[in-house]
């Protein structure tokens, strides 16, 4: 009996189409976007060859025994000013006077790295990790060959001073936590306010077509763009107790982060160190915290009415609502994931005009232009916004009056091909 169960149960499920789609199509596009994203993250990513993609030396104390065989072993570049070596490297490795000094008696040396961002990312924060790792991985040796150590046992020669550089200015690490870290929270929020608003909006649609509630509201007194405010409204309302929950959720990480960082020469970890920033220019900054209440509402917003266009043609019933705006949500957010790690500006120029196809791109990269400080291109993506949103309120207060507000997928896409067909299979017998 119950393996008669299971075996019903398993057939029901694959005889269902939207059962179907979430297991074989699903998944096979989701490796598609993702995929492809990835390679052309990693294509475009790591910059192109030459002296730039090479760390420089410079070695402050000449006569320094433990910097000449650092420099040698490196086979790195060397100069004798930091201004030079930043003209021929992103990424310039400071070996200061008393370097070696600090090593022959016990210490851990200090060095200074200075990294040159194109654009605040977090690949650009871990931009100096490479130089570091072999510096770090040369003094080890070298002590542990001199001493009869094994190099396992030295564990922290160099102690690092990082030192960013920005469009003509120096960042501090706090400053650069900021960049890094507002508009990663901003892509998240909206990423799951997104895909919260998205959903009820596809979903408040199919209520209502298999209640029967669609024709009492289309036959009510009120305008198409009234009832499509209306729901655009509702929706991103309750879409905010998710927010509210994700970002409760959100600060009591960035406080575990900045408890737990695990000890690094010097002080805390990198992610830790940017946790903290970010909670030291947030309580400072509140014009911040406004801006980014502004990106989440327009992410909602936007998200939103992507999900009642879905609801009103693509999906049937729950189920369909459902279905539909999952991986749509997905492919949405897909942009905003990557230019969190790799700025799109570095990407391929088809890639870079998918990505202003996403509704919650224009809010994230509003955010992450402001925090640069770059208020000109945060005013084209506010107008740009404006335009997007007029656009798309439009085009779904249309909708609300179609058959497809009636009767969704399953039988709008009929009722406008099926005539077309017969009218083309009329001219050919003529």
């Amino acid at each position: 009996m119950r393996k008669a169960l299971i075996v019903k149960e398993v057939k029901e499920l694959l005889r269902d189409r939207y059962v179907l789609f979430n297991i074989i199509v699903m998944p096979v596009l989701m490796v598609f976007v993702l995929g492809g994203l990835t390679l052309a993250a990693s294509q475009s990513g790591g910059g192109e060859e030459g002296d730039e993609g090479e760390a420089a030396l410079v070695i402050l104390d000449p006569g320094d025994r433990y910097a000449s065989i650092l420099a040698q072993t490196l086979g790195w570049k060397v100069f004798s000013s930091i201004e030079e070596a930043l003209e021929s490297s992103d990424i310039v490795v400071v070996i200061p006077e008393g370097f070696g000094d600090a090593l022959e008696s016990g210490r851990p040396a200090a060095i200074m790295v200075y990294a040159r961002i194109d654009e605040p990312s977090l690949a650009e924060a871990f931009k100096p990790g490479d130089a570091i790792g072999f510096v770090e991985d040369v003094v080890r040796l070298v002590l542990a060959s001199e001493r009869g150590l094994d190099p396992a046992v030295v564990l922290n020669p160099v102690v690092v001073d990082n030192v960013y550089l920005y469009d003509g200015r120096v960042l501090s690490l706090a400053d650069l936590g900021y960049m890094i870290g507002l508009p990663l929270l901003a892509g998240f929020v909206a990423f799951i306010l997104g895909s919260v608003v998205a959903q009820v909006g596809a979903i408040s649609i199919a209520l209502e077509r298999e209640s029967r509630m669609v024709e009492t509201i289309l036959s009510m007194p009120v305008t198409r763009l009234e009832i499509a405010l209306a729901k655009l409204a509702s929706v991103t309302l309750i879409g905010f107790i998710a927010v509210a929950s994700f970002e409760a959720g959100f600060v009591a990480y960035m406080y575990m982060a900045l408890e737990t960082a695990p000890p690094e020469a010097g002080g805390e970890a990198l992610l830790g160190q940017i946790a903290s920033g970010i909670v030291d220019y947030m309580s400072s900054r509140p014009g911040a915290l406004g801006f980014l209440a502004l990106t989440s509402v327009l992410a909602a917003v936007n998200m939103a009415i992507l999900g009642l266009v879905v609801g009103v043609l693509f999906a049937g019933d729950i189920r369909g609502a459902t279905t539909s705006t999952g991986l749509i949500v997905i492919i949405a957010a897909a942009p905003v994931f990557f230019e969190m790690f790799i700025p799109g500006g570095s990407a391929p120029a088809w890639l870079n005009a998918l990505f202003h196809a996403s509704p919650i791109y224009y809010p994230f990269m509003m955010m992450k232009a402001y925090t640069a400080g770059d208020y000109g291109t945060t005013a084209i993506y506010i107008g740009v916004e404006i335009i997007y949103l007029a656009l798309a309120s439009a085009i779904a207060s249309r909708l609300m009056g179609s058959e497809a507000m009636l009767y969704g997928a399953r039988r709008a896409p009929g009722s406008i091909i099926k005539p077309v067909m017969l009218d083309v299979w009329k001219k050919r017998g003529r």
